[in-house]
């Protein structure tokens, strides 16, 4: 084997280090250690390099301070972790020294994202890629410029790792070094985010091996362990044992060894490839598995620990899925009117606890006095008693929409009231006689230490000593206007039985084990033959003021969606959705335009979260809709297929993306605790339940009947009507159908409807507005109605189209201003998953509410963006304007979910890029082509 020597000034032991090879040059740089003497190192003259270590322990970055000791100039390179680096610059600095530069290898955040911070201690230009923040001059390949007087630097250009990474390579007498970024590592090469095994290799056997070999290597991290372990695999020959040993007992590496050239036979024989791309492809794919391998190991480890996030991590879409999700939705809370001014000021997120403290009343509170003595009170002040309690259980009913929960036994701060037996008795009756007064009626959810009581859950844990029970209040509706609504959004892979849960829900009977009860949801002939949805059905499921599920009571009569309303005081609105791929459009379309307030996953115990439940979850946590689980066909399925099943959803449901609490509802207790607590969106509710035998059927009918109300809708806005579907009645017209974003109509209203293809609105009328198949006067903010519409035919509206009014609420004679629809917007976005890079004129299918329509990006704040990035994004719809308003939430596709956002702007001047940079650079190309056609022109002419 022949052995180049290199000097290595930092080394007192004979080692040196070579390079894997292949042929000739560097092959995917992985390191060993061949025997060798030791080389006087050569003296140093004026280039003093200072390591600044960050993130130690989870990154393990370095920074580097470059110094001329003659006339104290020092640029930094990659200050990543400002915390960490100015103490050593300030330091730097009081000694005498003058920083003139930043440096950058490439635009990654924990090489460039301290730039911003940096500047606003030390005005200096800032070299770098051209995608690094704030980045003053990128440099030509070869380009040379100076450090002080006598260090000479010259930028080498080595895209692969990202495509603007950039290597470094200083001279300065006989003392060179380089500083490689991301792209070398001691023992290691940089992961191919942005490029290719070609790239890589140019960037090694080409740019840095032609370096000479006593060249110092300073990377960008601390991996030289975690790459020895990999070259050990590879080789287990003396040298790399020999760089193993030397790895362990020296914390930091960098600067300690050189680039050499060798080749090693042992390479080839590992990977089982003869070139040296091939070589270097296979090497890097091997080395990316033993690392995943290790993360896994790590994570348990690691996970509580307070460290910064690493760059794999901030690239993830599905970790940064939660948190922005959080975000959106507390960004819709200011989203703006498009008519008119909000009658109130969206609450300021900065100041939320303050809202809260506020909301509670601390400081005026008057003392409260105890439920115990209101319901059992016997004395000359009962009169006054029952009046203070009556106010109280109807404020409560009036918060809650029409019903609340209410605990006999227990205090409101949750202490025990210890009753007895017989003022048990004396306390139920007094809760009746004023539930009778405010036209209301009780269901005993369940109860404790009650003798005789069919719902009570025991005491197992001996902790209420006295009788306690839970009570659902519900008040009887004035007419169906009252009738509280949740809409019900249900999701899941096909064939995991969705259309036959809400058949057996809704019908009252039990599935075959064939799909008799889905039969009832279908609404085309080819569903009913292949047994699966392709479009959006709908079903309803009333209850009574007394919790009952209202059903016929006669054997194969159905009740009518009118008979249903009219007896029922809580309506569940389900939402049928598709489960196969092949209707993912119609699917989006469906949860995104019905607005649930809940979403029902539905996984079969038999096959797992597999298919479309994990894309149709992906886009529940996006809309930050409630999720709660039913794992169907427990009764065929073997019990180690279940428990792989319930691994896995807890697993998925766990994870950082998710952040749920998964909790398993076995009975009664479980079921009733866990509905009252579910307006927490971090709880998952799982059942497990068979349509065939019926089994926590009834638990689930229970959680539907508990479920609170959910969403926020503003009324004294300016009305707002999202339609979602169309329809011509015969002998009634065209109708549309969809949900009310905010205000109050009524029928006989003036409206306008649109935008049409060129983005005009059309004045029409609302005939009438039914709910629910009853016709009712008039439909507020929240609730979801059907509108006939005088004079405008069917082929004149669409999907997607809004309703407002044409008349100012304020003075009804004054006309209202045509809406400004808009063609360019721009939004806010995550890119939760995409194979490669996303640039502008890329193209998607954007969903923003019950729009659906191919968008083209027509402008991004950087070069391009990858999975896992946030950044502001202009669109341009292709086929027509739509009607937005700023704080509308988007969800964009091509094939599955691509991402999520916010819009932020309505409009887009093309004035004012979003990253000037780029937008220079376009102009200069285009100028530069007019100015050569001209030219051509020209002599075409003069010839």
């Amino acid at each position: 084997m022949n052995v180049l020597t290199a000097a290595r000034p930092a080394l007192k032991q004979p080692l040196t280090r070579t390079i894997l090879t292949v042929g000739v040059g560097l092959i995917s740089s992985y390191l060993l250690v061949a025997d060798r003497g030791t080389t006087k190192p050569a003296p140093i003259a004026k280039m003093h390099i200072q390591s600044i270590p960050m993130w130690e322990g989870s990154g393990n970055n370095y920074a580097y301070l470059v110094t001329d000791d003659k006339t104290k100039e020092a640029v930094i390179v990659d200050p990543a972790n400002p915390p960490e680096v100015l103490p050593f610059l300030k330091e730097a600095t009081a000694g005498g020294s003058k920083i003139t530069n930043i440096i950058n290898t490439h635009h990654h955040h924990d090489h460039a994202g301290g730039n911003i911070e940096i500047l606003k201690t030390y005005q200096v230009p800032i070299i770098g890629g051209k995608d690094c923040a704030r980045v003053t001059k990128t440099p030509k390949h070869n380009e040379q410029f100076t450090i002080g007087e006598g260090i000479k630097v010259t930028a080498l250009h080595t895209p692969c790792h990202t495509q603007d990474s950039i290597c470094y390579f200083l001279e300065d007498g006989n003392d060179r070094a380089v500083f490689t970024g991301d792209t070398l590592f001691i023992g290691g090469c940089g992961r191919f985010f942005e490029g290719t095994p070609e790239e890589m290799d140019k960037a090694l056997n080409q740019t840095l091996a032609a370096l000479p070999d006593d060249t110092r290597v300073f990377p960008g991290h601390e991996y030289t362990k975690g790459n020895v372990k990999f070259g050990v695999k590879v080789s287990q020959s003396e040298p790399i044992k020999r760089l193993e040993s030397y790895a362990t007992n020296n914390k930091q590496t960098q600067g300690k060894l050189t680039i050499g050239d060798e080749k090693d036979p042992t390479v080839q024989k590992f990977t089982g490839k003869t070139d040296r791309i091939g070589v270097m492809a296979a090497l890097r794919e091997a080395k990316n598995s033993m690392k995943e391998q290790a993360t896994k190991m790590a994570t348990r480890a690691e996970r509580y620990k307070q460290a910064p996030q690493t760059v794999a991590e901030r690239r993830a879409g599905e970790t940064a899925l939660s948190e922005f999700a959080d975000y959106v939705n507390q960004a819709q809370a200011q989203r703006k009117p498009p008519i008119g001014v909000p009658t109130s000021a969206a609450p300021k997120t900065e100041h939320a606890e303050l809202d809260i403290l506020d909301s509670l009343d601390l400081a005026d509170d008057k003392p409260k006095v105890r439920l115990k003595h209101l319901l059992l009170d016997d004395s000359d002040s009962k009169n006054e008693s029952v009046k203070q309690l009556t106010g109280i259980i109807e404020d409560r009913l009036e918060d809650g929409h029409g019903e609340c929960l209410f605990d006999i036994g227990l205090e409101d701060n949750g202490d025990s009231q210890l009753l007895a037996e017989h003022e048990w008795g004396a306390a139920c009756k007094r809760l009746d006689a004023i539930l009778a007064k405010l036209k209301a009626d009780s269901r005993m959810l369940m109860t404790k230490n009650v003798p005789d009581s069919k719902v009570d859950v025991g005491n197992e844990l001996k902790k209420e000593c006295g009788c306690v029970g839970k009570v659902l209040l519900r008040r009887h509706p004035a007419d169906i206007d009252d009738t509280i609504e949740t809409r019900i959004a249900v999701v899941g892979n096909v064939d995991a039985g969705k259309s036959t849960l809400l058949g057996v829900l809704v019908k009252g009977g039990l599935d075959d084990g064939r799909g008799k009860m889905r039969v009832n949801l279908f609404r085309h002939k080819h569903e009913i033959e292949s047994g699966r949805t392709s479009s959006v059905g709908m079903e309803i499921m009333g209850f009574d003021t007394k919790g009952e599920v209202v059903v016929s009571g006669v054997p194969g009569r159905k009740l009518s969606w009118e008979e249903i309303g009219k007896r029922s005081a809580k309506v569940i609105s389900f939402t049928d959705l598709a489960g196969h791929e092949r209707y993912l459009r119609t699917t989006v379309f469906g949860l995104l335009s019905s607005e649930p307030n809940y979403c029902l996953l539905m996984v079969a115990a038999n096959n797992g979260l597999i298919g479309m439940s994990k894309e149709h979850l992906g886009i529940a946590l996006a809309l930050n809709v409630p999720v709660m689980v039913c794992i169907t066909k427990i009764d065929i399925c073997p019990p180690q297929i279940l428990q792989q099943t319930l691994t896995q959803l807890t697993k998925i449901l766990k994870s950082p993306g998710a952040r749920k609490i998964p909790i398993f509802i076995k009975n009664r207790e479980e079921c009733v605790n866990t509905a009252t607590q579910f307006v927490s969106q971090r709880i998952c509710p799982i059942f497990q339940v068979s349509n065939v035998t019926g089994e926590s059927l009834d638990l689930v009918r229970e959680f539907l009947n508990i479920l609170p109300h959910h969403g926020k809708y503003d009324i004294d806005a300016p009305f707002e009507f999202h339609v979602n579907d169309t329809f011509s009645v015969p002998f009634v017209g065209t109708v549309v159908s969809g949900v009310v974003k905010s205000g109050v109509i009524h029928a006989g209203d003036e409206v306008q409807i649109g935008p049409d293809s060129l983005g005009q609105f059309t004045k029409t009328t609302i005939r009438s507005i039914e709910r629910k198949r009853i016709p009712v006067p008039a439909c507020s903010a929240g609730q979801s109605a059907s509108f006939a519409l005088r004079k405008v035919r069917r082929k004149d509206v669409r999907k997607g189209m809004v309703v407002l009014l044409s008349k100012s609420e304020a003075n009804p004679l004054a006309p209202v201003a045509q809406p400004k629809v808009y063609r360019e917007f721009v939004a806010e976005v995550l890119i939760l998953s995409h194979a490669t890079t996303i640039r502008t004129k890329y193209q998607a299918m954007l969903h923003v509410g019950p729009v659906s329509q191919t968008c083209a990006i027509i402008d991004i704040d950087r070069a391009y963006i990858r999975t896992g990035d946030r950044a502001t994004v202009a669109f341009r719809f292709v086929q027509r304007p739509e009607f937005l308003a700023i704080g509308d939430r988007i969800l964009f596709r091509e094939g599955r979910t691509k991402g999520l956002g916010i819009v932020k702007q309505v409009g887009y001047d093309p004035n004012a890029p979003l990253n000037p940079q780029a937008a220079e650079e376009t102009e200069k190309v285009a100028g530069a082509h007019g100015k050569a056609g001209g030219e051509r022109h020209t002599a075409a002419v003069g010839a």
